[in-house]
């Protein structure tokens, strides 16, 4: 990436999944990382170590007591010479430690700094304690008719955790792009409801009627075409089938052994959106009649879209996600062993190098951050011996 990003230095003050997230792919980037933790535990993912290793690549960790003046002072000294901060604590905490926006304007006017929470900084849910599923349940993102048997459900993953942390990185690449023209720095509040209601609010015009809320009969994105189907030997897999193409291609491949699917109805897209309840089972139907592989072959040759329901294991040891960089390792420095970490999830004409350095300790790099704010040692073993500051040798 270019210099000018490579100088770029961001305080770090998230925890758990959005916010380091979010400065990993910074930290990806090539942004200087540094990641302010408490002097007791630290970030909480630290107890998960696997997953804090994945989060927190390519950071350096300074500990400091913020809720002491001395350690405060210490953060105001390191924000004057930082390019962005990045905070997930709940909405007004940053300000009652005396370390919110305006605190840290005033010592440097050019500063981005970025809130990440559930509910944002304003607005009546914005004291609410809350998590990714309570996010994704209050902005709609659960309640969206998605299969055609099945009530709606959770995604597996944490996804307004990590789309929160998503938009916080764009828009704090944003604000640093406008900062080179205007020389001013930015506020930005990112709420991981809001990016899930603007997910959700892409497809309002289709589910929305008659200012009721549509039926997954009605729903038309709901379709057997779309939906997830059982094979004989109890796998699953996945269709795709948009566009009324690959219908042809299905009804074709299918027609010989299944007569059923070649009746002239189920060739019309109109029918069978009408239909499609009574499509649905018929499909299910002929997919529980056949092995996986059987469908593997047939589904493929006849270029249909389809996946297969694949598990962790199987997304870690697919060849098409090692080759794209996508899937990689790096070592653990306190055991010795192997551990999974997951590319950037964009490949560049120039190469990014992802994985430099491995996650750190607490504390890991305080001696070295504050020895280059003009710090002495017998300083910085002052704090501490306090419990201000905490240093790993």
């Amino acid at each position: 990436m270019s210099e000018y990003q490579k100088k770029i230095r961001v305080l770090d003050l998230t925890r758990l999944l959005p916010g380091p997230y979010c400065t990993m792919l910074l930290g990806d980037l090539g942004m200087d990382i540094i990641k302010i933790e408490d002097t007791e535990h630290g970030d909480a993912t630290r107890k998960s170590v696997s997953l804090f290793n994945i989060l927190n690549r390519n950071k350096k960790s300074v500990a400091l007591d913020l809720k002491h003046p001395k350690g405060r002072e210490l953060f105001l000294t390191l924000s004057q010479e930082a390019d962005v901060i990045v905070e997930g604590f709940r909405p007004g905490v940053m300000n009652r430690l005396g370390l919110g926006y305006e605190d840290i304007k005033a010592v440097n006017p050019r500063i981005i700094y970025c809130s990440l929470s559930g509910f944002g900084q304003t607005g009546p849910y914005k004291d609410r304690p809350g998590h990714d599923l309570n996010y994704l349940a209050m902005a709609g993102m659960v309640g969206i008719p998605s299969q055609m048997e099945f009530p709606t459900g959770r995604p597996a993953t944490r996804v307004s955790d990590f789309a929160g942390g998503l938009m916080a990185a764009l828009s704090i690449l944003s604000a640093l792009h406008d900062l080179q023209s205007s020389k001013v720095g930015r506020y930005i509040d990112v709420a991981m409801t809001d990016v899930m209601a603007s997910w959700v609010g892409m497809f309002l015009p289709y589910l929305v009627k008659d200012g009721a809320a549509v039926s997954k009969e009605e729903f038309h994105l709901v379709m057997p075409g779309n939906d997830m189907y059982e094979t004989k030997d109890k796998q699953w897999l996945t269709l795709g089938m948009n566009e009324d193409k690959f219908w042809r291609n299905l009804i074709e491949s299918l027609q010989e052994e299944f007569p059923s699917i070649s009746i002239d109805q189920w060739k019309n897209p109109i029918i069978r959106m009408k239909k499609k309840v009574e499509l649905h089972f018929l499909l299910k139907g002929i997919f529980l009649s056949k092995p996986f592989h059987y469908w593997e072959n047939l589904l493929t040759v006849n270029n249909i879209p389809w996946a297969p329901v694949q598990n962790a294991i199987d997304v870690f040891n697919n060849g098409h996600f090692r080759e794209r960089g996508i899937i990689g390792e790096m070592v653990n420095p306190e055991t010795g062993d192997l551990e999974y970490q997951v590319g950037f999830p964009a490949l560049f004409s120039t190469k990014l190098d992802v994985y430099r350095n491995t996650a750190p300790q607490l504390g890991q790099h305080t001696e070295e951050i504050l020895g280059n704010l003009g710090y002495q040692k017998n300083s910085i073993h002052d704090l501490v011996a306090k419990n201000i500051a905490k240093i790993i040798r």
